[in-house]
């Protein structure tokens, strides 16, 4: 995951999968999502939501394809909040 923070807005975003899918994929409506917004709670839910739907996840042993989607989701907001605090914002997802 990456952030570029511009104007309290976000500049730039870059966020990708790995794990989830055969071969680490970027997210680019997330991207999209993110780009020229303010991060919040809602965003960053929001963006993970849009990068579980950007994932073409495999059902395998360890897990079926919706539980993965469902990590993608949960795991990407989770990393963006990182992200956000590394630039001094406060945000906090589930």
């Amino acid at each position: 995951m990456h952030f570029a923070r511009c104007r309290r807005a976000t500049h730039d975003a870059r966020s990708s999968a790995r794990g989830s899918p055969p071969t680490p994929i970027r997210a680019p409506t997330a991207e999209r999502k993110l780009v020229g917004e303010r991060p919040d709670r809602a965003l960053l839910e929001e963006a993970g939501r849009l990068a579980a739907q950007d994932a073409r996840p495999i059902s395998d042993t360890r897990g079926s394809a919706d539980f993965r989607r469902t990590l993608v989701a949960v795991l990407s907001a989770r990393a963006l909040a990182g992200c956000a605090r590394q630039l001094g914002l406060e945000v906090t997802v589930a």
